[in-house]
């Protein structure tokens, strides 16, 4: 899992220094330091939960990068794994496999997907207050 594990990190990390700066540039961060609070205290009150809306975004878009990416790595590096067997029992037409774990992959991102919405909601409960 470290061969996808680095080329996605890199990308998380350009993403999440570019939204913490972002952030930090905003008129409520300085604000809340010009009213007391020290730089640590603003970060984590202020700056990690508006910067994190974006970061868990990329976050969740990386996971299909991930399942895509396991059935290559599985094959070229021959590690036995769930996409090294979809490339085989493709090969051997085996169709009931195949759907079943076609089947995984599309109810893990799925549930990938669902668990990023409800993060959502609890990094910023504005999002799902309905509005009138």
């Amino acid at each position: 899992m470290t061969t996808l594990g680095f080329a996605g990190a890199a990308v998380i990390a350009r993403f999440t220094r570019s939204a913490v700066l972002d952030v930090l540039q905003q008129p409520y961060v300085r604000a809340a330091m010009a009213a007391g609070e020290t730089r640590y205290e603003a970060i984590v009150n202020h700056v990690l939960p508006n910067a994190a809306i974006p970061i868990i975004t990329i976050i969740g878009f990386s996971l299909g990068g991930l399942i895509g990416g396991s059935i290559i790595v599985e094959q070229v590096f021959g590690w036995p794994g769930i996409g090294r067997l979809l490339v085989e029992v493709v090969g051997l037409r085996d169709l009931a496999v195949v759907q079943a774990l076609v089947m995984l992959f599309a109810t893990t991102m799925t549930l990938a997907n669902l668990s990023v919405d409800i993060a959502y909601g609890l990094l910023n409960p504005k999002i799902y207050r309905r509005s009138s």
